[in-house]
């Protein structure tokens, strides 16, 4: 866990070989991290306690972290996303040194925003992620408004954890303890209960994020380097369905029943506002984005109908999105370095001229809107099946949700790739080596769990968590 540590100091020191040394570090993560997760049994978490004991009668406050079954799921993801990060910055030269620390820093966040159990820590380092993102934004964004888009993605998101806080510190004084280790239930009266709920509820789907707090998502995503927009889509959206599922849901059990129409309205809704606008944008970026928005509230209606089956179609649903969506920013970065522009107006006929790059493209956005065959069929699959088994209304505005994710995707492949070839663009060149390297992981990873996906699907062999599954049962 404090690899990262060692490699930031590494790159405060290092010159030219910032980039090797960064490379060789992420691949190192990445096998650990797989080893842990193929062979390690997940019913028995890892518990690790970091402060001594004079601290902790001091504070009051014990550092645990925890890898379970979920906590694995997103921990390789953000290894994963680590390491296409730095092979997609191989060109970069403005400032190198600062970006790779920051994006180590926030690769070390990750690690333990998904491991830590207790929910005070789990503040800190959710509200701690958003600094190097924030630096990462407003230094190298690539247009006028960054500092702007910056300053309104840390706002949103500190705004919604101020009501997280207020809660935390209400629950460390009444309960005293926020170690979720503990099999602790909610014991407070329902309206207690409710408010409790809605406080960390918002503070949380700020980060998915739901109507109307959304509108940091597509500035954010506009003005972003790719790098930027990857880790936000691919990992860092992940961050409000995470907690949801691992501390909400045990915590507040008996309180989902009671708040389940409002999360299932405010996730349909979601759903169907963000495809609406899809229709409207002329900014790819934030086509992709809103697609983003739409696909997460998918995630948030899965989680709401507490149904086994939608529980693991939300997770398959987070780590599918996280692949792909990275991917289509990181083609809509590569178009932008060849055509400085992100219009759709501007874009036709590239099939034409680039055709490996086509191939990729209408693999995603096949992927995107969950082609048979993808890990985000299986993912949307369970969610569906999860919620015609609890609510028939609710499945039908999902399947009509998800054709509306076919259709804006099929659009985005037309217009950008079918017609002739634009006469605005007057240079092209196909992938280069770095760039179908890239697409080529994320692809395979698409396909092979798409196919074979037993280790997150089969619930014996890989629990994901095991508390609120046991929960769900009864």
């Amino acid at each position: 866990m404090y690899s990262p540590v060692l490699l930031t100091f590494t790159n405060m020191v290092l010159g030219g070989c910032i980039r090797e040394v960064n490379l060789i570090f992420s691949l190192f993560f990445l096998f650990i991290i797989l080893l842990i997760a193929l062979f390690f049994d997940f019913s028995q978490p890892i518990l690790i306690s970091f402060f001594g004991e004079r601290v902790l009668k001091i504070l009051n406050f014990e550092y645990w972290i925890s890898i379970d079954g979920l906590s694995i799921i997103f921990i390789f993801l953000s290894a994963i996303l680590f390491f296409i990060s730095i092979c997609a910055n191989f060109n970069l030269s403005y400032r190198l040194k600062e970006f790779f620390i920051l994006l180590t820093l926030t690769y070390f966040f990750l690690l333990h925003v998904f491991s830590v159990m207790d929910f005070f820590f789990f503040y800190i380092l959710f509200e701690a992620v958003l600094i190097p993102m924030f630096l990462i934004i407003g230094i190298w964004g690539s247009r006028e408004r960054k500092v702007y888009a910056a300053y309104k993605f840390f706002l949103y998101t500190l705004f919604g954890s101020l009501f997280m806080l207020t809660c935390l510190v209400f629950f460390q004084l009444t309960k005293g303890s926020n170690d979720l280790s503990l099999p602790v239930l909610s014991s407070f009266s329902a309206s207690s209960d409710l408010l409790l709920w809605l406080g960390l509820f918002l503070g949380l789907a700020v980060k998915i994020p739901i109507f109307p707090v959304h509108l940091w998502l597509p500035e954010a995503h506009v003005e972003a380097p790719t790098t930027g927009s990857m880790l936000l889509a691919g990992i860092l959206l992940k961050l409000g369905g995470y907690g949801i599922i691992k501390f909400m849901l045990p915590l507040f059990f008996n309180t989902f029943d009671s708040v389940m129409p409002l999360i299932l309205t405010v996730g349909l809704f979601g759903m169907i506002f963000a495809s609406f606008v899809i229709f409207s944008q002329v900014d790819v970026k934030k086509i992709i984005a809103y697609s983003s928005i739409a696909h997460m509230n998918t995630v948030l209606v899965g989680i709401g109908v507490k149904n086994l089956q939608a529980l693991f179609g939300s997770v398959l649903t987070m780590f599918s999105h996280g692949l792909v969506s990275a991917s289509l920013f990181f083609m809509v970065g590569s178009l932008y370095e060849r055509f400085k522009t992100r219009i759709i107006l501007y874009y036709s006929g590239l099939m034409r001229v680039m055709p490996v790059f086509s191939s990729f493209f209408i693999f995603f956005n096949l992927s995107n809107l969950a082609l048979p065959g993808t890990l985000s069929f299986l993912g949307e699959f369970f969610i569906l099946l999860g919620s015609f088994n609890r609510n028939s209304f609710v499945g039908v505005v999902l399947s009509l949700s998800m054709i509306f994710s076919a259709s804006y995707s099929l659009l985005l492949v037309n217009r950008v790739l079918s017609g002739n070839f634009s006469s605005f663009l007057f240079y092209f060149s196909d992938l280069s080596r770095i760039e179908f390297f890239i697409l080529s992981i994320l692809s395979t990873m698409v396909i092979i769990l798409g196919l074979w996906a037993e280790p997150v699907t089969v619930r014996d062999f890989y629990p994901i968590f095991s508390s609120t599954i046991l929960l769900i049962n009864k």
